[in-house]
């Protein structure tokens, strides 16, 4: 039997696939079934798959190619609008340019109003400072004053004891 099958594989069979060790019988039995897959329900099962897949592919497709003409839309907004503003932008830069003298004195107002602001403040805390010290000047003028006038009062008394006592 070995060398039966030896003697078809080499003579019958040449185009066998170089692992095969099986015999013709065995290699027509594979074909059949290979053949057999092909009846028309296996067939029908297959092309009924397949549509189903080439259905989804081209739902996928669509999907995609609207997904994809949503972005170029998207984007050509965004390009249409960032258009409008490049077109602005060197009438903008110019009246910048124009202006730079104005924001330059502006600033330099600011800076000397604030300066103005800073002393306004400390000649106030001055003015404070000086009107307590001129209160207490006045509050110790008017206690020198009743000093003096105590001792004037006391100085009239005693040259009056003293006239009266030398005469």
């Amino acid at each position: 039997e070995r060398r039966v099958a030896a003697l078809e594989r080499r003579v019958l069979a040449p185009d066998l696939p170089a692992g095969s060790t099986g015999s013709l019988e065995r290699e027509v039995y594979e074909l059949e079934r290979r053949v057999g897959l092909l009846n028309e329900a296996s067939l029908s099962r297959l092309q009924a798959h397949v549509a189903g897949i080439a259905v989804e592919g081209a739902k996928t497709e669509a999907l995609l190619d609207r997904q994809k003409e949503l972005q170029v839309n998207k984007l050509y907004e965004t390009m249409t609008r960032w258009d409008r503003v490049m077109s602005a932008v060197p009438a903008i830069v110019q009246r910048l340019h124009s202006l730079r003298d104005v924001h330059s004195s502006a600033a330099a107002f600011v800076g000397d109003l604030n300066r103005i602001a800073q002393q306004q403040l400390s000649i106030t805390a001055a003015l404070q400072h000086n009107g307590e010290h001129l209160a207490a000047v006045q509050r110790g003028f008017a206690e020198n004053l009743k000093a003096i006038e105590a001792n004037i009062a006391s100085l009239s008394e005693r040259v009056e004891r003293i006239e009266a006592s030398a005469s």
